[in-house]
C-alpha cells in the first residue's frame, strides 16, 4: 500500500517518506515469512524459534532506519 503511493506521490518529501515506510513493513513480512518457513520447516519449534525470531523485527528495522537516514538524509 505505501509503495503504491509512494510511486504515484509528486511531491519529494512526502514521497521520500512513503518510500521509508514501504520498505520499513516491508521487513515485517520478511520476517514474518521467515517465521512460517521455519515452523513448517519444524526447526526448532520445542523452544519456540518461530516465535522468537520475531526479535528480529526491531533489529531490521532501526538497521534500516539508519541507513536510511544515511543514505537520503532526510530531515
Amino acid at each position: 500500500m505505501y509503495y503504491r503511493a509512494y510511486k504515484k506521490s509528486k511531491h519529494l518529501e512526502l514521497s521520500m517518506e512513503l518510500y521509508f515506510y514501504s520498505r520499513h513493513f516491508a521487513l515485517f513480512v520478511v520476517v514474518g515469512v521467515i517465521s512460517i518457513i521455519v515452523a513448517y520447516l519444524k526447526l526448532g519449534i520445542t523452544f519456540g524459534l518461530p516465535g522468537i525470531l520475531y526479535c528480529l523485527i526491531g533489529l531490521f528495522c532501526s538497521v534500516h532506519s539508519y541507513l536510511f537516514y544515511k543514505k537520503y538524509k532526510t530531515d
